[in-house]
């Protein structure tokens, strides 16, 4: 779940992003094999164009980081820490 908040500058959008991450984070070792849904935060901006009445393009950055788990026994800790980065971009059409 996400929320953003922009500005338009005639036909372009700026925005940024600003949310919760739900990720499930699952090891599989040789010893014991463990799986768990992590929660943590996304965080992100794009930029969006209406070229015309019905045509707009968006392209958009997001880091997200779900947090860090350790999977590890009292002796043996084994902590698993994830984040990633997407890259991703539309055109749509309204009708």
């Amino acid at each position: 779940m996400r929320g953003s908040v922009g500005y338009a500058f005639g036909r372009w959008l700026p925005y940024v992003t600003v949310g919760v991450a739900l990720g499930e984070v699952e090891t599989d070792g040789h010893v014991f094999a463990e799986s768990e849904l992590q929660t943590g935060y996304a965080v992100g901006g794009g930029l969006q164009n209406a070229f015309n009445s019905n045509w707009t393009a968006r392209a958009e950055y997001l880091y997200v980081d779900p947090g860090k788990k350790d999977f590890g026994f009292d002796t043996v800790p084994c902590d698993v820490k994830t984040n990633y980065n997407v890259v991703r971009a539309a055109i749509t059409y309204k009708f």
